[in-house]
């Protein structure tokens, strides 16, 4: 089952580190919009950890006016219509800080269901779109600043991996972060787009 938080070490990097480091660097968040892709998205639980993260980082700098966008893609139209729902088992937001689940989590009316879904703050900083093949060259208005991918590695083969993580580093604007779930690569692979 796909859980919310899964990424704990990769969070913790990207709000102590990449973020202050791209807002320090280039105004990413502040003078621009911060993109962020999660790409093999899946049911839904990484782009929406990525949206509470970002939004509680938003609301710790409140002086930064730091927007940013989500852009979640997959290829199968089924998982993303869970996705778009934002309900899910309670069970799957377990590793949710309390006070975030306080914060960002509608449970819902009828306890025995034991649901959650996601509060429209963060729903609305999200965009789902379906891609048709893994291999799918898509097109982006803006560069991509940051890339999360924890879900494809278990999905495809060496080479496949290999193709993707090339075509990730290919999107990503200057100064921007790949993050990874692959156990060759590591959880942080920005070295691998030659920065």
């Amino acid at each position: 089952m796909m859980v919310f938080f899964q990424q704990t070490e990769q969070l913790q990097y990207l709000v102590q580190q990449a973020l202050p480091e791209m807002i320090r660097t280039h105004g990413t968040g502040v003078r621009t919009k911060l993109i962020v892709w999660s790409a093999g998205c899946h049911s839904g639980e990484e782009p929406y950890t990525l949206g509470i993260v970002l939004s509680e980082f938003a609301a710790r700098y409140p002086g930064l006016d730091f927007r940013f966008l989500i852009l979640a893609t997959d290829v199968s139209a089924s998982v993303l219509g869970t996705a778009k729902k934002a309900i899910y088992h309670q069970d799957s937001v377990h590793l949710m800080p309390v006070a975030l689940q306080r914060k960002y989590l509608l449970r819902s009316k009828d306890q025995s269901k034991k649901l959650v879904r996601i509060n429209s703050q963060v729903r609305e900083t999200i965009r789902f779109r379906k891609v048709h093949s893994i291999e799918t060259q898509l097109s982006f208005r803006e560069p991509i600043d940051i890339i999360f991918c924890s879900n494809l590695s278990d999905q495809v083969g060496k080479t496949m991996w290999a193709r993707l993580v090339s075509r990730f580093c290919r999107h990503l604007s200057p100064g921007g972060y790949l993050f990874l779930r692959d156990s060759q690569a590591g959880s942080r692979t920005k070295s691998l787009c030659n920065w």
